[in-house]
This record gives structure tokens, sequence and C-alpha cells, in this order.
């Protein structure tokens, strides 16, 4: 029963859903009807809310997949992501949009590809070689339990009664010895494969061993292997295989990395040049992760590593200053006249602590920010603090 006052009066109806708007009811029922849709979302999807307004995303990077497309949809995306980066970032507006996303780990919304191949071998003890072929989208740990495998197979074909397995393929044992409903590595297709053909060993009473040998450490046979598995990606056989959807999962990302690095590498050229100094490679995440330093130290720091910052040789080049004279009067106002000549700064426990932590002098700030030492940014964030310092 709902009442409604109407011209002075009360009116009343029966609703049998549905409130009228401005219920006070509204938000109480809203929460108690939506309190377990994030419990219920699975994966990675994730959700945005602010009051009623409602937002589900993810977030994996996924256009470049969609390739060709819409090239307007795709420059919208693009716009959208440079204004999120400097709102983020605390960047100014001339800051350049590559480096910002090498920056902050976000990876630009188009790519090209890019694919790779991987070979197996396996060799018998009676210098019995096979060399077999796998698929550009098979992943390095599926190439390696492909491998044992085929020599299971090799075992009950030769009904070898005792067989001793050797590989430096430590993650593909892991999975093999552990539970096999744990996680979703161990129930990968090709090691629940491997672990029927260990039964059938087992019925027909062969012994088979397996052992873990470090790889890459000068070990005559298993450098032999390596040798002989480089050589199958050309010379292997082909053999009938077909992905599997936890290979196929993996390619978006390191594609996407490949084709990243590759625009990174050519777009520095001409935008982003001093960045590219200090951030040559394009980092798993940002080195801003896991530090506590604030929004606006962090901010700060960043706009130091892009090179625009409210200095004055960057404000003259925008035309916000009439010359690049830094207010001492003495120098150029850049990074390393303002942190290690300028007269209105206190420098000497910023000094102090960078030769306590073993920095080389003489040295400059690109030096310091382009090594991620974090005693060194925080250090160059106590300086900028104490002296009240606007970049």
């Amino acid at each position: 029963m709902l009442k409604v006052i109407s011209e002075g009066s009360y009116q009343s109806r029966i609703a049998w859903k549905g409130l009228p708007q401005g219920s006070v009811l509204s938000p109480l029922l809203y929460n108690i009807y939506s309190h377990d849709l994030e419990a219920s979302l699975k994966g990675k999807v994730n959700t945005l809310q602010y009051a009623d307004d409602l937002l589900l995303y993810i977030s994996d990077y996924g256009t470049f997949i969609l390739e060709p497309c819409n090239t307007v949809a795709l420059h919208k995306l693009n716009i959208i992501q440079s204004k999120a980066l400097r709102i983020i970032a605390g960047a100014m507006r001339s800051s350049p949009i590559n480096a910002l996303q090498v920056e902050c780990s976000e990876a630009p919304c188009t790519s090209d590809d890019n694919f790779f191949v991987t070979g197996s071998c396996l060799e018998h003890s009676k210098s019995i070689i096979i060399l077999f072929t796998l698929s550009y989208e098979t992943s390095v740990f599926t190439g390696e339990c492909f491998g044992l495998l085929k020599s299971l197979e090799y075992i009950l074909i030769m009904k070898l009664k005792n067989s001793i397995i050797l590989t430096d393929a430590k993650s593909a044992l892991q999975a093999l010895e552990r539970f096999p409903f744990s996680n979703n590595r161990n129930n990968h297709p090709v090691i629940i494969a491997c672990r029927d053909l260990l039964h059938q060993c087992c019925i027909k009473n062969y012994t088979v061993s397996f052992a873990w040998i470090p790889g890459h450490s000068g070990i005559f046979g298993n450098t032999k292997a390596d040798s002989l598995a480089k050589a199958a990606v050309n010379d292997g056989d082909l053999v009938p295989y077909k992905n599997f959807c936890c290979d196929l999962a993996l390619l978006p990302k390191s594609q996407l990395l490949n084709s990243w690095t590759n625009i990174w590498r050519s777009s520095s050229q001409t935008k982003g040049r001093y960045y590219s100094t200090i951030q040559e490679d394009i980092p798993s995440k940002p080195w801003f992760s896991n530090l506590t330093l604030g929004k606006a130290i962090t901010s700060t720091l960043i706009r130091m590593r892009v090179g625009h910052a409210c200095i004055p040789l960057h404000l003259a080049r925008l035309n916000i200053l009439p010359n690049d004279i830094c207010e001492c009067g003495n120098d150029v106002g850049d990074f390393n006249h303002i942190f290690f000549a300028c007269t209105r700064h206190d420098r000497s426990a910023f000094i102090s602590s960078l030769l306590s932590i073993k920095i080389p002098f003489p040295t400059s700030i690109s030096v310091l920010l382009s090594n991620i030492n974090m005693d060194v940014y925080r250090i160059l964030a106590s300086f900028i603090f104490h002296n009240n310092i606007k970049l």
C-alpha cells in the first residue's frame, strides 16, 4: 500500500512492485538486492559502483584481437586512455602518451602480431633420438610436458622394465607430482595423459623414475638435449597436435608485449626520447606499485621520469615562462641544477644520504631515476618534501 500526498490530501494505491521516486526505502532495498553481486562474479570480471550506478569491467586488453575494426572507435579509446593515464599519474598535459603507457604498464589499444615456434626432443640412452615440432601456439610448459608424455609412450612401446627420465622441466615434474585437482595447471591435458600412461606402466609392473637436473649448467646430456630441441624447430617431425585453451590464452599477452615493445622503440625516437633513456624496456608492473610515498610525491617522481615537470626549462618550451633561467638566476633551471646546484635549497642531507648508500659522484638525475632504486627514490622524495619544491 502506497500513500501519496497530492494537493494537501493523501491518496493511496496498491503497488505490486517498485517504489515511488525518492522513497527512503529505495537505497535499503537496492543494497539488499545487490549485496552479493560482487561475490557472484567469477574470473577477471570486476565491479565499479557508486550509489546505484554500476559498471562491470575486465582488466585484460583485448582491442588488438579485434583488429582490423572501426578505427574511429579505437581512436576514441586512445583518447580515453590518454586522459585516464594523465589523471592517475598526475602528469602534465604535454607528457607523451607512449611514455605514460610504459610508465604505468598500460599497453596501447593497437598492436601488431608476432608468433613463435616450439621444438622438443627425446633421447634414449642407446642414442635413439626423436625430434618433433609442435605448433607455434604451444607454451614452453606444454612443450616440456609433451616431452615427458613421449618418453612414457616410448617406455610402453619398447616394454622397458626399469626407466629413469631425466629432465630440466621442474615445473612439469611439480605439476605431475601434485594433487591433480588443486589448480588448473595440474589439470593440464598433457599432465592428465602422462598420469594415464604412468598408470599403465604400474599395471604392467614397469618402474619409471623421474629426476630433475638443472638446466644451462654445462651438464653434457642436458646441453646436447637443448641443442637438439633447437634443431627440432626446423627438422623435427610434425606431430598430430591440437591446441589447448590454456596455451591459446597465453598468446595475447606475449604477442601484445612483443608488439608493444616494437611500438615503443620506434615511437620513442620522436616522442618520449628523454624517458627512453631512463626506461628502455617495458616493465611488468609500474615501479610505484608497491611504493607508499603518497600521491603528490609519486606524481612528482613520475613527472621527473617522463621529463615533463614544472621546471623553468620545460615551462619555457611551452611559452609559459619567458626564459629557462632558474629563480636563483645562476643557471638553466633543469633537474640537475635544482637538485645539485640551486642556492635556494638545502641539500646537505640529500648529498649525505646518497653517499650513505654508495651512489658514486658525479651523478645526474637521469642516472638516479634510471636505476629503479627505491632507496634513491625515497631520498629524492625527502629532498622535494623538505624544500617544498613544486614540480
